[in-house]
């Protein structure tokens, strides 16, 4: 069931959702909170000691779920996650991220207890003990830690397992930013998009490392707030991630790729979804031109567009990039 309210007062309640999370902004992380992201951090480094350093790391997160919190129901978003074949599409997605990064590391973050046996060989899984109740904070608690982990030796993406690459990134990391954010504007729903997060590594990756645990710290502070735990009940599950995203971001006011701003210390940079995180919806034609130069396709809604489409369209796009010498 769908319990959006009008669009107009969905608007104003985004809006003032938005201005929450900013007025919660913080830099300050829990000491208890910053020793579990210090014991996540070994996880990577067990996982990737015997994996060669590459150019770029390509993150995908995914945790399965039990079927108590495949349901969502919220103020902004409903859908039901049962619903959607994430093993299919995740199969695919690691095809796609080879496919058009063919050097990258690929690392897959999963359960403890998730099932791996599709995962190829070149992949690294990084298991962590995670709470599947609480998906959204531990997606950020995770990214949190890799960060800080000394496997984050390179420029990462950070991928929703939706959200499959359509080109090279590496060429993303030859524009300025720590840290850049994609934003969808205008837009009824929260502005920046955590679903790909563009993390340079600069001389050591500590900037980087500042706004994750600025992103964590808001997230935390946000888990607090009267206001939010109004319209959202529990951000844990679902939406906080978004929201603590927007505030750590600074994400208020008309956007604009010609921006950028500081947030404890690391310079971040605001990218359009258009472009590098392109929406593609159940339903809706698209020309093959529409999707040529999107840097990520993103399947958005409750139920999935068909993957046939993105699989047959790819597969020719990567060979025109192949033929052009686009890629290698």
């Amino acid at each position: 069931m769908d319990n959006r309210p009008p669009p107009a007062v969905l608007y104003r309640m985004m809006r003032d959702l938005m201005n929450s999370a900013a007025n919660s902004a913080t830099n300050f992380l829990d000491d208890e909170v910053k020793g579990r992201v210090s014991e996540l951090a070994q996880y990577f480094d067990n996982a990737c000691e015997n994996y060669n350093d590459a150019d770029l790391t390509i993150i995908i997160f995914h945790l399965e779920l039990e079927d108590a919190y495949k349901s969502v129901n919220y103020i902004d978003i409903s859908f039901d996650q049962s619903l959607i074949n994430y093993r299919v599409i995740l199969e695919y997605h690691f095809e796609a991220s080879r496919m058009f990064n063919p050097d990258a590391r690929i690392i897959f973050i999963c359960g403890e207890d998730d099932e791996v046996s599709y995962v190829p060989d070149n992949v690294v899984i990084v298991r962590l003990p995670l709470t599947s109740e609480r998906l959204m904070y531990e997606r950020v608690v995770a990214l949190t830690a890799y960060t800080q982990s000394k496997s984050f030796t390179s420029n990462t993406v950070m991928l929703d397992s939706d959200a499959i690459p359509n080109y090279s990134l590496k060429t993303v990391f030859e524009l300025n930013f720590d840290v850049a954010l994609t934003y969808r504007q205008p837009s009824t729903l929260m502005t920046l998009n955590e679903g790909v997060i563009f993390v340079g590594l600069g001389e050591d990756g500590r900037k980087s490392q500042k706004f994750f645990e600025r992103y964590l710290a808001t997230y935390e502070k946000l888990c607090e707030n009267e206001f939010v735990i109004e319209h959202y009940k529990e951000i844990r599950r679902w939406r906080g991630g978004q929201l603590a995203l927007n505030g750590a971001g600074k994400a208020l006011g008309f956007m604009s790729e010609f921006d950028h701003t500081y947030a404890n210390g690391a310079l971040v940079r605001y990218l359009p979804g258009d472009d590098y995180n392109f929406s593609v919806k159940p339903g809706e034609f698209y020309e093959c031109e529409q999707f040529m130069r999107k840097y990520i396709l993103h399947l958005k809604g409750p139920m999935k567009p068909d993957l046939k489409i993105i699989i047959d369209f790819q597969r020719l796009w990567h060979g025109e990039l192949l033929a052009s010498g686009l890629i290698r």
